[in-house]
């Protein structure tokens, strides 16, 4: 009998299509594993820490806390002034690069990566060891001249305010660019034409015409500000400046007590509550600042000319920028793994640099801790990377459960690292008696996959939307299977955009603090924890060696994204 080629058995070949089946599993297994932190937040915040009972009362202590007020005001300080730094630094940064014939401006991109892939909580290290009040280089220095108490305190809250808005700049101005690059150079050559200088045609150009991307990138890095643990964890805690996410860390490590889950996540509810709002009004501006954009049309090259003493000065302070968000840091960090004790630059001290920071400890740490961190950085993008493909395939052939993954990753974005990892630690204990991953890398893998799942996504989805939605009709009026098309045409169609995610996760889990702080133990640890707990103990050597390799792994998988990005692929 001669084979069948018509519908049905187009249809039917669709039917029977494992790999399908196994997309379609994937991208709702992920959607569940989005639901969970926000139900378990949600549950684990009505179950009171004292009676066991569900009720009100972890809310009625958490807002009836002497400390309430004073957390949500400092929270509240450090996310604006956050902001303003962040806006002094990115907005000129994005003007000399999309506006301007600054000879520099490759320069910009290097520095503005760079800082995106090297972590915080490294940035802060490097400057508790310049401007520790007790030992930093600063202050020891200053006590030897002066014979006088500390000259600076890095443990404060304008410190913890300018450290953090400078590594939001590197993010920021990847945003900031865009937007400015759509407007017309046209206008600013008119503005030119009738005398208005340079500064003012940005003040009374550029900007109003770009508010809407202006006050979109605000308001995503306000909710960033608010979440962010690494500065106030390492600044701020010694000196007891709480704030939102060194609350809720301090409820489950606490020396004194049982871990207070419910208190907890009646602040991570609250806290989730308040950063959904604002990304759903970031979303909306941000939709509206697109619009804009596309009415605008594109710059044309260097529509702003610099004068001579303008290079001069923007390059100078280019170097400020980079120097203080990224080279200092790192100097202080190899400076402190090579002496014995924190000391000031001296012959003295040149003479007692060493290599013994590197020693057996070290390497014995870097076997233990290294191998974990890799195996992670390298195990959570690759599933992630699995779901988030699965996710972005099924939504566009499947528009009501497109919609449902739509809505449950907005919600997860405003599910804060630290509150997730306290949903996982509790869901661990609960089926630890069934399924034993408290306490394993297994539940740290998902809970830092979990983590960046969302934000993965919107990556995919945006390089999927890319393609030719005519291309997956052709395929299936050809009678090619969905799992065949997406294996052998869209994903190699989008690759850039996949390795761009694979990379991005990889970095944002090489840098993650507060999920490894809360979920780590003494058998289990990461490079990030550990330096952490090395520096909060006062072993400043074995602190900065290990950050110095954590400096190295990053380099590495950061010069593999530029290599895979800038260049195509042989074949």
């Amino acid at each position: 009998m001669p084979q069948s080629t018509g519908p049905a058995s187009m249809i039917t070949a669709r039917r029977s299509d494992p790999l399908n089946t196994v997309v379609m599993v994937l991208a709702i297994t992920a959607v569940v594993l989005l639901l969970l932190p926000i139900a378990g937040l949600i549950l684990s915040s009505f179950l009171s820490d004292e009676t066991k009972t569900f009720g009100l009362a972890n809310y009625q202590s958490i807002i009836g806390s002497r400390k309430f007020a004073t957390v949500i005001a400092n929270t509240a300080v450090l996310a604006v002034g956050s902001l303003a730094v962040m806006f002094v630094i990115a907005i000129p940064l994005a003007w000399l690069y999309a506006r301007t014939n600054f000879r520099w401006r490759g320069a910009i991109l290097v520095a503005a990566t760079s800082q995106i892939a090297v972590p915080g909580f490294l940035v802060a290290l490097g400057y508790i060891f310049l401007l520790n009040p007790s030992n930093g280089l600063v202050n020891l220095w200053w006590q030897e001249v002066s014979g006088q108490g500390a000259l600076v305190n890095i443990y404060s809250m304008p410190w913890i305010i300018v450290l953090q808005g400078l590594t939001m700049v590197g993010p920021a101005f990847y945003f900031l660019a865009p937007a400015f690059s759509s407007v017309d150079g046209a206008m600013e050559e008119a503005a030119s034409a009738h005398g208005i200088s340079k500064s003012d045609a940005l003040f009374r150009i550029l900007l109003p015409m770009t508010a809407p991307a202006l006050i979109s990138t605000g308001l995503f890095f306000l909710v960033i500000s608010v979440e962010t643990f690494d500065y106030a964890g390492m600044l701020g805690m010694p000196a007891r400046i709480d704030v939102i996410a060194t609350w809720i860390y301090q409820y489950t490590q606490s020396a004194m007590t049982l871990p207070q889950y419910g208190h907890a996540s009646a602040i991570g509810t609250m806290t989730a509550a308040v950063l959904l709002a604002l990304i759903v009004v970031q979303m909306l501006v941000f939709k509206r600042s697109a619009d804009a954009g596309t009415i605008g049309g594109r710059a044309r090259v260097a529509s702003v000319r610099l004068g001579s003493k303008a290079q001069i000065a923007s390059t100078i302070g280019l170097a400020i920028y980079a120097f203080l968000g990224i080279g200092l840091p790192f100097l202080m960090l190899v400076w402190t793994a090579l002496l014995p004790v924190p000391q000031p630059p001296s012959l003295d001290a040149i003479s007692k640099l060493s290599l013994a920071g590197f020693g057996s400890q070290f390497w014995a740490e870097l076997a233990n801790v290294g191998t974990t961190t890799v195996f992670i950085t390298l195990f959570v993008p690759t599933c992630v990377l699995l779901f988030t493909i699965s996710m972005s395939w099924v939504s566009g052939r499947m528009p009501a459960m497109g919609r449902t993954i739509d809505l449950v990753t907005i919600v997860s974005l405003a599910v804060p690292s630290i509150v997730i990892a306290v949903v996982f630690n509790i869901g661990g204990l609960t089926v630890h008696r069934y399924v034993p991953i408290f306490g394993t890398v297994w539940l740290l893998v998902i809970a830092i996959g979990t983590r960046y799942v969302a934000t993965a996504h919107r990556i995919t989805e945006n390089a999927f939307r890319q393609l030719n939605p005519e291309m997956a009709e052709y395929a299936r009026t050809a009678g090619i299977t969905s799992s065949r098309t997406l294996v052998s045409i869209a994903i190699p169609a989008a690759r850039t955009g996949l390795v761009f995610a694979w990379f991005w996760v990889a970095l944002l889990t090489l840098r993650e603090l507060p999920i490894t702080l809360i979920m780590s133990n003494y058998d289990l640890q990461t490079l990030a924890s550990r330096i952490f707990l090395y520096n909060s103990s006062g072993q400043t050597q074995q602190s900065a060696a290990l950050s110095l390799a954590l400096f190295a792994i990053v380099a590495v998988f950061l010069a593999g994204f530029l290599y895979l990005t800038r260049r195509p692929v042989a074949r």
